[in-house]
This record gives C-alpha cells, structure tokens and sequence, in this order.
C-alpha cells in the first residue's frame, strides 16, 4: 500500500510537471515595431525572421496596408495604433474611421489575426506638447466609440477598441502602490468614462510602463530593484497593505491596478503596451543594463507568477521596440509612435531597439513565448526528479533532463499544485475517508487513520499500534484476532462479519441453561418494557392476565407497569 502511495506522488508530480512544461505562458510577450521607418528591410523579411524567432504578437505603429498585409496567415496577432493625428477626424466623423478601417483592416481579416485597435497612443502627452488643438477629454473616446460602431457595421465583431496611456503621465504616484490613484482632472474627465466603455466592450486598458523612467526620476531606488535582481534585500514592502514587492515592475503594474480599483472597474485586463530600456552610453558604461532588464522582464512575464494584485499578471506586454528609429524618430511624436518610450525623460544618444536592420539581436534573450530548460528552471526540474527517484527508483530509472528539453512555464507553481494536490490524495483516513490532518493522523502499515477512527472492526474498541492487528486491511483487536482465528480456523480464511458471527450460534450458545446456572446467569426471559434479560433475583410475574408481563424491579416511585389486555 505504502508502494502505491509513493508511486501517486511520482505519477501525479510527473504529470502535472509534463502539463507545465507544454502550457503557454499566462502573459503573451510581444514587441513594438514601426515597419514604415526607413532603411529598414521589407515588411515581408521582418515577419519572417520574427516567425522564425516565435514571436507570438507584435504591436504596429502607424500601420501600412503593406505592412498588415505582411503578417497574413501568420499565427502572430496584431494590435494595430492609429496615429495621434486622425483622432479628431474619427470622433468627429464616423465615416473617417470607416474609411480607416477599409484600406488598414477590411482587406486583411481575418486572414491576419488583429486582436485589437488602439485610438491613438500616448494621446495626452500629444496634445499637451505637439497639439494643443486636440482636446483629449472631447475627443479620444468619441473616437474610440466611431470605430467601434464601424467595426461592428462591417461585420467585424473580434476585434477590440481602447487606447493607449502613459504611466507617467495619468498616476498621482506608483507607492505604495495600494494609494495611486488617477490624477485630476484627467481621472474624472476622460479616465473614468472610457473604463466604463472598456468594460462595456470587453476590452482591455492598455499603458506605455517603464520603469527606466520611474528610476531615472527616482535615483535613489537601487538598480538591480528595476533590472529584477535577485538580491536578500532587494524588495519594497506596502506600507499599507503590508504586500511584498520584488521588482519596480509589479509595483507599477499594481499601482494601476488599484487606481483601477478605485474607480470601479478592477477586473479590466492590463496590457502592457510599451517597456523596454534605451541602450544610452551612460548605461553602456555601468554595465549592458538594457539586456539586462530585458532578460529579467521576460524571466519574470514566463514564471506565470502575475503580482500581488493580479494573479494572472497583464495579459500583454510588448517590448519597445523592434529597431532603433534614431534621430529623425522626432519628427513622428505628434502621431504618437515614440512620444511614449520618452514621455518627459529624455537623454542623449537613446536607442530603444532590441535589433539591429540586418536583423540580427542585439541583446542576448529569447524573444518567443516559451522557453527551453535553463538556469534556475533546471533546478526545480532536478529538485522534482530527486524527489520522485527518492520515492520510486523503478518510475524514474530511465527519465533524463532531455525529455523536459521543451517549452517550460510555470514550472515553480506546478510543482506546489503537484504537491498539494498528492498530499490531500495519500492523507485520507481510510475509515471515514476524510482528511487526515497530522495532529490527528496515525499510520499503520502504510495507511492513514485519524485516531478516533482507528477499532477494532469487530468490537469497535480503539486500538494503538502496540495492540492491533491485521489481515487483509482489516483491523482487530488482539484478544478477537486469536478468536476469530480459531474460529476460521486459518489466517488465509476470510474473517466472518461481526453480525454472521452473531447469526451463527453453536450448540453451546443455544443449549438451555442448568437450573444451578440459572441463578446466577441470564435467562431466556426478557423484560417487555425494555428487551433486556431478567435475571431471576429481580424478576417480578404477573399472572392475572392472559399475557405475562416480566418487569425489571425498580423503587416503587418509579415503577410504571404497562397492562396489557388480551381478553
């Protein structure tokens, strides 16, 4: 029995851990790119070399039809950003947006799978620093509602509408993060409103996050805290809350949880629109911090460990971004394509690209959405097949690390679940088949028993390990083990139930009593009132009616006789 229940363990731990290593991460990890800057190659090489490094999902700025058209039949999905500069036009006239939709959308799907539809991005800083025509608070959802209606006349129902914020510029402050809240008027006059619409439309609520700006604003927040060092005391604690947090990135992403929270509408998924860090000389010079960042993000978005505040995580996040744009990327801030990854911070020498034109990596991570086993993923892989080959050489002898050489998620999490699970299964009383918790537990031959429920299965008295015993998985106490023995006469007998025992009464059981026996045992008389034997010493009988009535003796205070006639 011991045997079976470690042989569980193992297959249930194996079992679990083959389903973690074949699940897609909890958190779709894309990247931004602008395909319509020059010198780069043909949008037909760039989906290619992205295919072939298993991108799952790319974020366009200012999209062409060319390069739409590009990522047809791919299995990589699209969120498709309207320039900053026809906003106005769609939330003045549908029609505009119709048209958009007719040469950007229409043609393509779904043969080119678009997820969603951003109104603009980083639409505030826009019109606060290259628009001051473009009233946000009059005009983005306006804009936000024509496409949506012009999605939907056109059939396309699939695809979703929002927009895009910047952290920066719509939160009063990132901690503790359980105090952001929405800054005014913002929150009340635009924020507020277009929650409600993403909640009514199933959409999600996307923002531009970068913690390279929070630390460039914030110089006393120590870097490996921003890069997902793990180091003892790199971690902040919520004052508030009292919530742990380990790297400045799940403080953000909770800090606009809440502000969501604080205005009604917590359960919207965040997609991380834009993060990334600038390969700027100063940063060259201290160490490779924007690979560093990179690796540590992508780490962390695989582990499927979400943050304090949403378990599942952000359901996106697009690195920013594909290539670099340079200098003359300036010139295209009003329409909202780069505004965002500086948003305020600027500094010289900035490049945000992952890859260089000849489509080569710059940095040294992987861009797909599954990982092989490496690193500390190795080590939970070994921690379980030690565990397992500890428990059962025989359901382990030939595993290797070359059968876990696939895609690897969540590893860390599905062993607990492994664990948990397997516990709750080999920690059931075998009586009552509950729970056995370990203050009440008690193991006998390998099998669980809370102590109350470990008897004797024929007198029900309670037994300790020093004086049980037991054939076939039934227990007996020691005096009726012998007895029952004698009675089958071989232990490979089966032992007979209590009550086929009580059934089958022998000559010497059902002999009459001698009359000296008489006096000092039982009788086959019984009492009418309460079935039990009379004994003679207090055996009273009544004559004077038909049928006689056996009475215990009792003190006459007490004494009720019931009569019974039968004339």
């Amino acid at each position: 029995m011991f045997f079976q229940a470690k042989l569980l363990l193992c297959t249930t731990t194996l079992i679990l851990l083959s389903v973690a290593v074949s699940t897609p991460s909890a958190t779709t990890l894309g990247v931004t790119c602008n395909l319509s800057t020059p010198n780069l190659p043909p949008p037909e090489h760039v989906v290619s070399t992205l295919q072939s490094r298993r991108v799952s999902a790319v974020r366009l700025l200012d999209p062409t039809p060319a390069a739409v058209r590009a990522f047809a039949y791919t299995n990589i999905s699209l969120i498709l950003s309207v320039p900053n500069q026809l906003i106005q036009s769609f939330a003045a006239n549908r029609s505009a947006a119709t048209l958009w939709l007719h040469s950007h959308v229409l043609p393509f799907h779904p043969r080119t799978h678009i997820s969603l539809i951003s109104a603009g991005s980083d639409v505030l800083t826009t019109a606060a620093t290259y628009d001051l025509t473009l009233d946000p608070s009059t005009a983005l959802l306006p804009a936000m509602r024509n496409l949506r209606l012009s999605l939907l006349d056109l059939g396309i129902r699939t695809i979703s509408v929002s927009t895009t914020f910047s952290f920066i510029d719509i939160l009063t402050t990132s901690f503790p993060p359980s105090s952001a809240e929405f800054q005014e008027p913002i929150g009340s006059l635009i924020i507020r409103p277009l929650l409600q619409f993403l909640d009514e439309t199933n959409s999600s609520f996307l923002v531009n996050l970068y913690p390279y700006n929070v630390y460039r604003i914030n110089s006393e927040i120590p870097i490996g805290y921003v890069l997902f060092q793990e180091h003892p005391f790199n971690f902040r604690d919520d004052v508030i809350t009292g919530v742990r947090y380990w790297n400045l990135f799940d403080m953000m992403v909770d800090a606009v949880v809440a502000a969501m929270a604080v205005s009604g509408h917590e359960n919207i998924p965040v997609i991380v629109a834009e993060t990334g860090w600038p390969s700027e000389a100063e940063a060259q010079a201290a160490g490779n911090y924007a690979e560093m960042y990179l690796k540590g993000l992508v780490t962390h978005l695989r582990s499927g460990l979400g943050t304090p505040l949403r378990k599942e995580g952000v359901a996106e996040a697009y690195i920013y971004q594909l290539f670099d744009e340079g200098d003359s990327s300036r010139k295209n801030d009003k329409n909202g394509t780069t505004g965002a990854a500086t948003s305020g911070i600027t500094g010289a020498g900035q490049h945000w690209g992952i890859m260089y034109p000849n489509m080569t990596m710059k940095y040294n991570f992987d861009l797909s959405g599954s990982t092989r086993v490496t690193g500390n993923d190795k080590r939970w892989v070994k921690m379980i097949l030690e565990l397992a080959a500890s428990l059962s050489d025989h359901l382990v002898h030939h595993l290797s690390f070359s059968v876990f050489k696939i895609s690897l998620n969540n590893v860390k999490s599905c062993i607990i679940m492994a664990v948990d699970f397997v516990v709750s299964q080999l920690n059931k009383c075998k009586t009552c088949e509950k729970t056995v918790y370990s203050v009440e537990l008690l193991s006998a031959d390998g099998v669980s028993y809370h102590k109350s429920c470990f008897k004797c299965s024929h007198c029900k008295g309670t037994l300790k390990l020093s004086n049980y015993s037991s054939m076939e998985g039934v227990l007996y106490c020691k005096p009726h083990f012998e007895q029952l023995f004698k009675e089958s006469g071989s232990f490979s007998k089966n032992f007979q139930s209590p009550a086929k025992v009580a059934e089958k009464k022998t000559p010497e059981l059902t002999r009459l009593p001698s009359k000296t026996a008489g006096m000092f045992s039982g009788t086959q008389d019984k009492c009418a009132t309460c079935g039990k034997t009379v004994y003679p010493l207090e055996k009273v009988k009544l004559d004077d009616f038909n049928s006689i009535l056996l009475q215990h003796l009792v003190p006459s205070s007490e004494l009720a006789i019931s009569y019974i006639h039968d004339f």
